[in-house]
């Protein structure tokens, strides 16, 4: 049951790193609705509402779910998508994205932060194996209270992903940077 879990995160997290962009700029006009329904099949995604929940269509057990978890959270936004919700908001430097299910039940969370912001126990086993690289962004993903990262580090030469869970550490990605 666990590898099955674990090949599902495997395969999930790279799906939705694929469609989470990563901006130095305020991304303020950026298209991330379209984002997020590519990642629901290429249906587009409807905004539910700017800041405020619109609790007529927002399902009332995802907005109670939301709402339990999530406290304090005053700057949500909400899309439909084809099979569920999704929630975006920022606190504290870190973007999430929860997704519901139709029936408004929680399904994963991805949340995208800096370096700064990973566990201090996975900060250092990525420093341990991967010495005088810097990490510049984490995607954390969290289904079924199973937690899986994608931490992005780069040195002078090379950039590379790390795909993390509870039971192993593998190389995602990686990259030459051009000189």
């Amino acid at each position: 049951m666990k590898k099955q879990i674990f090949r599902y995160l495997s395969g999930i997290v790279p799906a939705i790193a694929m469609f989470t962009s990563v901006n130095a700029q305020d991304d303020s006009n950026s298209q991330e609705p379209l984002a997020a329904a590519k990642l629901q099949y290429e249906m587009p995604a409807q905004r539910v509402s700017d800041g405020e929940t619109n609790v007529s269509e927002a399902t009332t057990r995802a907005l109670n779910n939301f709402n339990k978890v999530f406290k304090n959270t005053g700057n949500a936004n909400w899309y439909a998508l084809k099979h569920g919700m999704l929630v975006k908001f920022e606190d504290g430097g870190i973007k999430t994205k929860v997704f519901y299910n139709s029936k408004g039940k929680l399904v994963a969370t991805l949340r995208t932060y800096g370096g700064d912001k990973l566990p201090k126990e996975i900060r250092k086993q990525v420093g341990q194996a991967y010495y005088g690289y810097k990490i510049f962004v984490v995607n954390e993903l969290e289904v079924a209270d199973k937690t899986a990262y994608l931490v992005s580090i780069a040195d002078e030469e090379n950039v590379k992903t790390i795909r993390i869970t509870a039971e192993e550490m593998d190389i995602y990605e990686e990259f030459k940077k051009i000189q």
